[in-house]
């Protein structure tokens, strides 16, 4: 009788865990559901308003830096925006008008009443981390290997690839280069345009 009564609580006792186990998953599955997917709507609506134009600063300026731009802006405003007075000084090497697009770098280059601006690449490291694709046709093997998933193994046979067999046509063709299937592919193809690079 003792172990009919006691196999009974235990049976009461497995059922109410059960039950306290499932009423906690649906309260976790609404949790997630009421906190994370609002949050990841907004982050992908954030992702849609990124800056159309990334622009870094580099030299002797007060405060070197990347700049983020809702349009191409002209090489007087990128230097206004980072707190440069350029109203006496005399600008070689580039327009005030010159328009800029996205991935370059100005390096500013300051003596007596002049100032030198040239324009240069952004580095292949600051493109990827700021979501600038790199030119597949330009780009060089060390470059390359700064896109996650890609060593400089797969960078070089890359780099063999365009020197055998031409320039890509298609970013598909990336998948007839030895060590990158279709799971490789997809990890790495978002990093990477057939568009040349704003300076060479």
């Amino acid at each position: 009788m003792k172990k009919e009564v006691k196999a009974e609580k235990t049976g009461i006792t497995l059922q109410k865990e059960i039950l306290s186990l499932i009423v906690l998953c649906i309260l976790l599955g609404l949790y997630i559901y009421r906190h994370y997917l609002p949050l990841r709507k907004s982050l992908q609506a954030s992702d849609d308003k990124r800056p159309a134009v990334i622009i870094e600063i580099a030299g002797d300026v007060s405060n070197p830096g990347v700049y983020f731009f809702s349009q191409p802006p002209t090489l007087e405003e990128v230097l206004q925006k980072c707190g440069e007075q350029i109203g006496h000084l005399q600008i070689t090497g580039s327009s005030y008008k010159t328009k800029l697009t996205t991935g370059i770098t100005l390096r500013v280059i300051k003596s007596d009443h002049r100032v030198k601006v040239d324009l240069i690449s952004m580095s292949a490291e600051k493109k990827v981390l700021f979501g600038i694709p790199l030119d597949l046709n330009t780009a060089k093997a060390d470059e390359l290997a700064s896109i996650p998933g890609i060593g400089l193994r797969i960078s070089q046979e890359i780099v063999n690839f365009r020197k055998e067999q031409g320039y890509f046509s298609s970013l598909e063709e990336l998948k007839k280069v030895k060590g990158i299937g279709e799971k490789k592919f997809k990890k790495i193809y978002k990093y990477l345009t057939l568009a040349a690079d704003p300076i060479k």
